[in-house]
């Protein structure tokens, strides 16, 4: 399936929407934040099960967040890439990877500022430690809230916005 080309605007707001196997992608040209924060964050959800990244999906952007979701590695990682996104939140565990090694090549492949979040049904402590070492900012284990995943993410944000300052 060819993609539709967007009219030729800021790279991070092009037109395109889409629901496939492998990702859901909806931005817009004008957006109005609809959450008690003034501040909107444009967030790429990689996350297999359809019906955890469409219940996070509608959630988000119920709260007036930009969000895009994919559901497998290569495409997710393609995604991240190619658009600057806000805050990345991954699920441990994807078809043709696993999370810990997709937080790893984002961070070498130039997502080094991006917060990432690492949602995992894992909880031991190993898992935990391998993926923050791995270049996650935070961890958290299933099930968890779409409000828990919001309010997490924007201390992800806040935290980098900070850095960004500072530098």
């Amino acid at each position: 399936m060819e993609w539709p080309r967007p009219a030729p605007v800021c790279m991070s707001w092009w037109v395109i929407t889409s629901f496939c196997a492998t990702c859901r992608v909806v931005s817009a040209l004008e957006h109005t934040p609809t959450s008690s924060s003034n501040r909107f964050m444009h967030v790429l959800i990689i996350e297999d099960k359809r019906d955890i990244a469409s219940g996070l999906f509608d959630f988000l952007e119920s709260k007036g967040h930009i969000v895009d979701t994919a559901g497998y590695g290569i495409s997710s990682r393609h995604l991240a890439l190619v658009v600057q996104y806000d805050a990345i939140v991954i699920d441990v565990m994807l078809p043709e990877t696993n999370g810990v090694l997709l937080c790893q090549r984002l961070r070498e492949k130039g997502c080094a500022a991006t917060p990432i979040l690492v949602i995992s049904e894992r909880e031991s402590l190993d898992d935990k430690i391998a993926c923050l070492e791995a270049g996650a900012d935070d961890y958290l284990v299933k099930p968890v809230t779409p409000s828990q995943i919001e309010s997490r993410l924007r201390v992800l944000f806040r935290m980098s916005s900070r850095r960004k300052v500072g530098a």
